[in-house]
């Protein structure tokens, strides 16, 4: 209970009259006490801090219109307590005086017959769920000089159809309209700078948002999973797409992404099965994350053109790879989970220049026994190489025979060391084949039987003398001729 506030019965309020001379009906309460009901309006349970000001904590009564009265026993009424008419199926209609300030945490949830509430301007802050399953709402109340919303201010009012944001908002709260399933459209504000976390998640008839150019943060899951969203403007400004902004938008069909745009989080359009046309402003992205595009038309397309689908020097998928990868050059991050579980795929060139290899990039490619990391790699992600499922939830294991190449002390080298990865530290010495230290007709000779099928191992980076990104006869000449240069 807050400091200054005491709840006492009504039956105890009488004792104290009787022996004390206390609250009398019809005289102010006492500024250090808190009562239950009052004598005179006993519809209302409230409490009374020492500063004066009153809070209501409990509808008592039966009336399904209710008009709140601004003065209770000479007190001005401040606030409307935590789930003070909580599940209350009785109140359609409720007026709130002038001089509330604030609505409390599920002051009105829960209400499924409450059709219209009345809200002074006065009033600032509502808190968490306080009009949340209110099923019964088709309009919202005055908000525009609300500040303080808690999060899921109006969640779950199946209701509201067409709602208009007030001129003034700047931010539209933490699962705000969440799961309000009948919502065909909202008209948000000039003045919106961001929306936030789950704010229209499994709004499923939210057909259309236009996004004010105002807009520069969209937090996560801000639109995921509203199904019969068909279209979305993402205004020039932002700077990324948050994780599951747009996951299950089953309808959306096309997206621009401005040139603001540097970064794409984990999973942002994952599920949008319809989305076949997406376009890049820019010339420049740093991060394009695990599973941004996964399960769309799009990626899709990409595949069909390409198994390796690379943007901006992001490789951002590789399920379509088969057999021997070459990555080209010019790639410098390999997205998380882009090869998850292809088992297609035996053997990966890492191109140098290389810097990032995101998180189970390589996660369960049973087969890929080795691969090479350039000296050029700062960041490997957790399980990005050399691990796949044990078939029990939580447990990995290490891919048998897996082997990883690496220079000393490099990113590579730590990452093996770290896991328990086997490893192979090689040289940088092009031509030396077999990591001697040196070149030599012992290296032409080892390349010569590689090439030749024999079962040899051999420093793949050290004998790719022309740079393929694959060892042959030409890598035979280029070496004969340096011996014989020396």
């Amino acid at each position: 209970m807050k400091a200054g506030k005491r709840l006492i019965s009504f039956a105890a309020a009488l004792a104290v009259v009787m022996t004390a001379g206390a609250v009398m009906p019809g005289e102010p309460a006492d500024l250090g006490a808190a009562v239950t009901a009052s004598a005179a309006v006993p519809e209302y349970s409230y409490v009374v801090s020492k500063d004066g000001k009153m809070e209501i904590t409990k509808y008592n009564g039966t009336d399904s219109v209710v008009v709140i009265p601004s003065v209770i026993e000479g007190v001005n009424v401040h606030s409307i307590g935590a789930e003070a008419f909580y599940d209350n199926d009785t109140v359609t209609k409720v007026v709130i005086p002038e001089g509330v300030t604030k609505i409390g945490e599920q002051a009105f949830s829960s209400c499924s017959n409450l059709t219209e509430t009345v809200i002074p301007d006065t009033v600032t802050s509502i808190g968490r769920e306080a009009f949340s399953y209110c099923h019964g709402l088709t309009a919202l109340p005055n908000i525009a000089q609300v500040t303080d919303f808690g999060e899921g201010v109006f969640s779950c009012c199946k209701g509201l159809k067409d709602i208009t944001l007030p001129e003034g908002m700047k931010v539209i709260g933490d699962s705000m309209f969440k799961e309000c399933s009948s919502l065909v459209s909202a008209k948000l504000p000039e003045s919106l700078t961001e929306i936030g976390d789950s704010a229209f998640y499994h709004c499923i008839a939210l057909e259309k948002v236009v996004l004010p150019k105002s807009v520069k943060e969209i937090d996560r899951y801000a639109f995921a999973y509203c199904k019969g969203m068909k279209s979305v403007n993402l205004p020039e400004g932002i700077t990324h797409i948050s994780e599951d902004t747009f996951r299950g938008c089953e309808g959306l069909t096309n997206i621009i992404i401005p040139e603001s745009v540097t970064e794409i989080y984990d999973s942002a359009f994952d599920g949008c099965t319809a989305l076949s046309v997406v376009l890049f402003r820019g010339d420049d992205m740093d991060t394009i994350a695990a599973h941004a595009f996964s399960n769309t038309k799009w990626l899709d397309i990409q595949r069909e053109k390409d198994p390796l689908v690379i943007r901006f020097g992001i490789l951002i998928d590789g399920a379509a790879a088969t057999g021997k990868v070459v990555i080209p050059d010019g790639v410098k991050r390999i997205s998380g989970y882009a090869f998850y579980q292809n088992k297609e795929i035996t053997e990966v060139r890492l191109p140098e220049g290389l810097k990032r290899v995101d998180t189970c990039a390589f996660y369960s490619c049973d087969n890929l026994k080795t691969v090479n990391v350039p000296e050029s790699v700062t960041y490997i992600g957790n399980y990005a190489f050399g691990f796949k499922s044990s078939g029990q939830f939580g447990v990995r294991d290490t891919v048998e025979g897996f082997t990883l190449k690496c220079y000393n002390d490099t990113e590579g080298h730590n990452y093996a060391k770290l896991n328990g990865i086997n490893y192979v530290l090689t040289g940088s010495l092009l031509g030396d084949v077999n990591d001697s230290g040196e070149v030599n007709m012992k290296d032409l000779t080892d390349l010569q039987r590689y090439v030749n099928g024999w079962p040899i191992e051999i420093n793949r980076v050290n004998a790719d003398l022309d740079n393929s990104g694959d060892v042959g006869m030409k890598d035979i000449t280029g070496l004969q001729r340096l011996i014989n240069s020396k």
